[in-house]
């Protein structure tokens, strides 16, 4: 399954990460892996939202004509 990107947002103040924070929880709901916070400078900080990959449900497979053999399939 394919990753998503993580969100990031750059240069939080410090008063701003827990209301940030809670505001991702709320959008991402259960889809949510992780939040990394790193500091990134005097009071700022870089917040990095992480969710689950995507899921994807494959197409069924064509049903063979009969008389029809499947390449590779063993007779």
């Amino acid at each position: 399954m394919p990753r998503r990107p993580p969100r990031i947002r750059p240069r939080v103040p410090l008063v701003l990460v827990s209301p940030l924070i809670r505001l991702e929880i709320q959008k991402a709901g259960e889809d949510l892996e992780r939040i990394v916070v790193r500091r990134n400078g005097l009071h700022h900080y870089n917040v990095s939202i992480h969710t689950r990959p995507s899921k994807r449900e494959l197409k069924p497979a064509a049903p063979l004509r009969p008389g029809k053999i499947r390449e590779g399939a063993d007779p």
